[in-house]
Parts: structure tokens; C-alpha cells; sequence
């Protein structure tokens, strides 16, 4: 294969590929990733990368207990592939998990020549304003003005994971890089220096937009800079402004998005993530969600998958799996958490689809999350599995090519599921994922039949709502096993899917909330 350089004019974006852990920056000795990356390299790393997301696998269903597992698992965290690069069953399609140092600011405007809007590998052909010319600055792309102009410069200030800040005048938006989570004095310290770097260069804004959730470090610190400079502050929900950011990407003005993440505000107070959106970048309606349940004890506990279990199976009635977990709490611990979900007093409901990947996680053996999107990993990798042991039966050569296409091949067998009304109801394939789980079914088909289960909710969703094209965005499409299986079932339904470039976590939540912003100032 002839060692080609990847850049924006092949491959769209390529950025922070296997260089950070997923930490928070809390050290001011991070590297900058280098720009430049062969294709060799990179198929080299995935495959690298597969073959020890396999060992792990393997350590983790030899492991006998709930807490061996975990323990067995943690060497995910080191990974790079699930952390930084997106592949695809169909090419060697890299998408941004985050812009590091060196990539940012990142400058987006329409004043560039256009470069194919971020569409991903071009499947996307009823997006209008695509051409095939390209752009030899890799910094820079383009942005279509009839989608977005602020009359005022304004700053928006993200969420509170995965924190950036933008500034938008005109047909620009200046995003700055990647700065972590604000939970650490470091982080919160480099958000405040960076507003202010980018006040010094690009000028005093006259307008700011935060999140809807008042307890983000980003909000408040925009709540603060709004009453001492007396600037009209602005504020919009955590999934609209990643529906937005969808928007802007793809040059629509409008459509359906579906939004999967952790948990973000919604308009009615709870916390939402697994959510069917439909409208324009001014306004969105919640046309269909996951069934919510409570967050024991509120979103401090939500690393807790055993917590989160415990509280789905009491909210769902899944007696099995809440008479096992019951077995390992005391009593008095039952009777608080019992309270807690019967109160709900400090007990958020939650419709998220990553506590359902948690929940799915502690299952198959996790009991609490080391680090984010750990149960995500371990599902992934036990899905892929299943493609790498196809391929040892049938003594074919394992490499990224043939097991990405071997996975995106196999058969689809999801367990039950019930749509009522506006509501997705999960807690069938709960129990049923519990009870093969019980009777020592193979792990890794159960992890590749919820993540079959998450797809044909998609579909079946998609096909209530009637439309044949959506938007996909929040952090749990990070996971390359559930948009392989995704795409390829819209596909044969002829469904068209459209998947980010830029990154589809929290980190374009400020690029979403500057496209909220231009309706009123």
C-alpha cells in the first residue's frame, strides 16, 4: 500500500489520533500531536490496537466474579482506538474525538473554498452546498452562510465534559482546542485564561450563550463574566446545541437528530441522553426518548453500574436482577436506596442511553466504571469478538479489513423491545440480557445482541417518525460498534445516516449553542 499522508483534503479530519489518553489536562506538559499520519501507520495501530482490544476480552471472560472483570478490564483505558479514532466497516474513515493543541483554534468560515462540509465519505448526497474542490488549510473549513450569521460577536461556553469555548462573528467560528473536564482548579483555570486569550484577540463579546444546566462550571463562570461586564447572557439545552452542531456540519437547516450521550439538561428539568429531535436550529421537538428511571442519589453515583442496575430493575419491575443485586447490600442500604427511588429526592429521572451501556456493563461483569465509556469499551470489544472468532473457524487471515467487514456482516439478532406513544422501552432486553448472562450464555453475543437492539430502536423509531435521513450526535456514537451496525441496517432500509467529522461529544456543544444564539442577537 503507498504510504499516503492523510489530511482534510482526503480524509477529512485527523486529529489527537492515538496520542492522549482520555484524561483531563491536568498536566501542562501534554504533547501536540503531529499533523502528519500515513495511512499505513494508522492501519497498522488499528490493527494493533484490535488485537489487544481481543486479549483484554479474553482476560475479562476468563475473569470469575464482578470484581475480577472490572479488574480486567481497566487495561482499556490505555487504548487509543475507542479514545481517539472512529472507524468504519465500509474504509479507513477517521472522525475527531477531540481538537488538540496544535489543530486550534480551529477557524470555521464560509469565506474558504469549499471542502465537502465534513460529509462523512460522501454518502451523504442529498446534502445540499457540497462540492468536490478542496482546501489546502487544514485548519480552516467551510461554513455555509445561509445556515449560519451572527450580526454580534459572541462567545458560547460548551458543556461541562469535554470543554471548549467559541467565538462566532459573521460567517466565522473560531472553536478553541480541547481543555478536558472541568472538574480539576488546572482545567477551570485554563477555561478562564483561554476566554479571555481569545477576548484579547478577537475582541470583547457582546453577547454569550451557556448551558441550560446551572451546576456546569461553563455556565456559571458565563453567568459571572455576564454580570460584571453587563453582557446579555443566552441559554440553551445540552441536546439541541449537539442537534445544531449536526446542522451546521452537514449544511441542513433542519430534519431529525438522533442524540445519544451520558446525560445533558432537557427543557422539562430531568436529564436526558437517549433522545428523537426534530426541527431547525431555532427550535427542536422531542418526538421520541428512552423510558427514564432515576439516578440513585444524583449524578455523582452515576460511575456506580450496580447503583444504576439496582435502580432500572426496581423502575422496571425486572425482579431477577433485582433480588441479585439486593444480595449485596445490607439492609439498611436496600432501605435507603428504596427511599431514594420512591422520594426521589435527589434522584434525577434519566432517559440516557449510556446508563443503559452501563447497565448492560455491569451485566457482563462490571461493577464500576474506572473511567468514562468503560462499559461502552467492553461491549464493543466483546461484540468485535464475535467477528474474530468467525474468522479463526473459517481460517481466514485477521486483519482490520476482513474483521470490520466480518462485523458489519453478521446477522442481526436483537433481543425484545416496546415503543409506546413518545417512549422507548428497554427493560425486556434488560431481563433477557440478565437471564443469558445467569445461565452462562456467551458474553460476547449477548454484548452484540443489546448493541442489535440499540439499532433496530433506531430503525423502528426512525420509521414512526417517517423520514428517510437523520442527524447522529452525542458521545455514545463514539462507540465504532453500534454506527457500524447502525449504518449498514439504515442502509438496507434506505435509511441515510449522517455521522459527524468533528466531534460528536461534548466538544461541539459550543458550536451548537453559537448556531442557537444567531436567532437572537
Amino acid at each position: 500500500m503507498k504510504n499516503e499522508k492523510l489530511d482534510s483534503t482526503k480524509s477529512g479530519w485527523i486529529q489527537d489520533i492515538g496520542v492522549h489518553n482520555n484524561e483531563n489536562l491536568d498536566s501542562k506538559k501534554s504533547k501536540t500531536p503531529t499533523a502528519e499520519v500515513s495511512l499505513d501507520n494508522v492501519k497498522g495501530c488499528v490493527d494493533s490496537c484490535v488485537r489487544n482490544l481481543l486479549d483484554i476480552n479474553d482476560k475479562a471472560q476468563k475473569a470469575s466474579s464482578h470484581e475480577s472483570a472490572k479488574k480486567a478490564t481497566q487495561n482499556l483505558d490505555s487504548i487509543n482506538l475507542t479514545h481517539n479514532t472512529q472507524i468504519n466497516s465500509h474504509s479507513l474513515s477517521i472522525r475527531a474525538m477531540r481538537i488538540s493543541r496544535g489543530f486550534a483554534p480551529l477557524h470555521i468560515t464560509s469565506d474558504t473554498i469549499n471542502s465537502g462540509n465534513f460529509s462523512s465519505n460522501a454518502n451523504h448526497a442529498n446534502i445540499p452546498c457540497q462540492s468536490k474542490s478542496h482546501t489546502n488549510n487544514s485548519k480552516t473549513t467551510n461554513l455555509n452562510p445561509k445556515i449560519f450569521h451572527l450580526n454580534t460577536l459572541s462567545a458560547a461556553f460548551g458543556a461541562m465534559q469535554k470543554s471548549s469555548i467559541a467565538f462566532g462573528f459573521h460567517n466565522h467560528i473560531i472553536v478553541s482546542p480541547y481543555m478536558g473536564d472541568l472538574f480539576t482548579p488546572y482545567n477551570v483555570a485554563n477555561f478562564r485564561k483561554t476566554y479571555d486569550y481569545f477576548s484579547t484577540n478577537y475582541g470583547t463579546p457582546q453577547a454569550l450563550i451557556a448551558d441550560i444546566h446551572n451546576q456546569y462550571i461553563s455556565t456559571q463562570i458565563a453567568k459571572e463574566i455576564a454580570k460584571d461586564s453587563k453582557i446579555p447572557l443566552f441559554q440553551v439545552a445540552h441536546h439541541h446545541a449537539h442537534f445544531n452542531a449536526l446542522l451546521l456540519e452537514s449544511s441542513m437547516k433542519g430534519g431529525v437528530g438522533v442524540i445519544f450521550d451520558g446525560s445533558g439538561m432537557g427543557d422539562d428539568g430531568t436529564l436526558w441522553g437517549g433522545e428523537f429531535l426534530c426541527g431547525d436550529s431555532k427550535q427542536v421537538e422531542r418526538i421520541l426518548h428512552f423510558k427514564p428511571f432515576r439516578i440513585l442519589g444524583g449524578e455523582k453515583h452515576i460511575k456506580d453500574c450496580k447503583r444504576l442496575a439496582y435502580s432500572y430493575a426496581i423502575c422496571n419491575d425486572i425482579a431477577p436482577l433485582k433480588a441479585f443485586i439486593e444480595s449485596s447490600y445490607d439492609e439498611n442500604e436496600r432501605k435507603a436506596l428504596q427511599a431514594l427511588h420512591d422520594t426521589g429526592f435527589n434522584s434525577p429521572l434519566c432517559s440516557s442511553v449510556g446508563r443503559l451501556f452501563d447497565i448492560a456493563g455491569f451485566i457482563l461483569g462490571l461493577e464500576r466504571l474506572s473511567y468514562e465509556a468503560q462499559s461502552g469499551e467492553l461491549i464493543a470489544s466483546n461484540t468485535l469478538k464475535l467477528a474474530y472468532d468467525i474468522l479463526t473457524h473459517k481460517n481466514q487471515t485477521i486483519n482490520y479489513n476482513t474483521l470490520m467487514q466480518t462485523f458489519s456482516n453478521m446477522p442481526y439478532n436483537p433481543y425484545p423491545f416496546h415503543i409506546t406513544q413518545n417512549m422507548i422501552d428497554m427493560s425486556e432486553c434488560i431481563e433477557m440480557m440478565f437471564k443469558d448472562q445467569q445461565t452462562s450464555k456467551n458474553s460476547d453475543m449477548i454484548a452484540a445482541r443489546f448493541i442489535d437492539t440499540l439499532a433496530y430502536c433506531i430503525l423502528e423509531s426512525l420509521k414512526r417518525i417517517g423520514t428517510d435521513y437523520a442527524f447522529f450526535g452525542g458521545g455514545v456514537f463514539a462507540n465504532y460498534a453500534l454506527c457500524i451496525r447502525v449504518k449498514k441496517l439504515l442502509h438496507t432500509h434506505n435509511i441515510k445516516a449522517f455521522f459527524p467529522k468533528l466531534p460528536c461529544s461534548d466538544y461541539s456543544i459550543s458550536i451548537g449553542q453559537l448556531m442557537y444564539l444567531q436567532h437572537f442577537v
